[in-house]
């Protein structure tokens, strides 16, 4: 994460937090994030923690979490929560628990629901899905409708332009290399459930988004990418292509 002010910017999705509903008011000190909210157990402290050094349940609508620069933080969160944005980067996030951008054939929407209609419905994360909108129906094999409320439209217009704003993903490994500024910008290749972790030599040469929903700068040397279920696959393919 950045110092300089007009850069920082609060990484995590809302879903951590409860999601958007669950966030009452922020307010910060030297080094905490001082969060007012509906209800602290909805707070995932183990994802969190990825990001931030420690999150501090004070009452059971109070959450802390310990970290640097947390009055640029605070002011970033304020200003996501207050803007329309976060549609956005909230539907980037979930286009790799839709199954992917392959996965989603045509997007359409009513008054209160995104229609989608996907190539199998089975690999829709209908729980991690539920951290940010209301409901999740899976009605055939091929449709899933999800209850998003009166904004339907804007997001399902936002969820077009996510998926027709980057190219298709890349044919092979040494193009994912390339987008991160080359094999000697790569120190280390990590991953969890659904996104690649890597430890690089300078995050800013990373050509952000060109293919992946999601890239995420977490640091001057770390860098995630949301690639969905087959973040393990392509981690191992990737260490074995460096290796050799």
């Amino acid at each position: 994460m950045k110092t300089n002010k007009k850069d920082t910017e609060f990484i995590l999705p809302l879903s951590s937090l409860g999601g958007r509903d669950n966030i009452v008011k922020v307010n910060n000190c030297a080094t905490r994030l001082r969060l007012e909210v509906v209800n602290a157990d909805k707070v995932d402290v183990k994802e969190i923690e990825k990001y931030y050094p420690s999150v501090l349940k004070i009452s059971p609508t109070e959450v802390h979490i310990v970290g640097t620069n947390a009055n640029l933080i605070a002011e970033s969160l304020e200003k996501l929560l207050s803007s329309n944005s976060d549609s956005l980067n909230n539907l980037l996030d979930l286009i790799p628990l839709l199954g992917g951008r392959d996965n989603i054939v045509k997007v359409n929407n009513c008054a209160t629901r995104l229609r989608l209609e996907v190539v199998n419905a089975d690999k829709v994360d209908v729980k991690e899905i539920e951290k940010y909108y209301p409901s999740v129906l899976k009605i055939s094999p091929t449709e899933v409708h999800i209850v998003v409320g009166t904004k339907a439209s804007s997001l399902a217009e936002s969820l077009d332009k996510a998926l027709s704003s980057n190219e298709s993903s890349p044919n092979n490994l040494l193009d994912i290399i390339s987008l991160v500024g080359g094999k000697e910008n790569i120190v280390k290749v990590n991953n969890c459930a659904t996104r690649l972790r890597l430890e690089v030599v300078n995050a800013d040469k990373i050509n952000e988004e060109k293919y992946y929903p999601v890239v995420q700068k977490i640091s001057p040397t770390e860098v995630h990418i949301i690639v969905g279920t087959k973040a393990f696959e392509l981690a191992d393919e990737l260490k074995k292509l460096l290796d050799k």
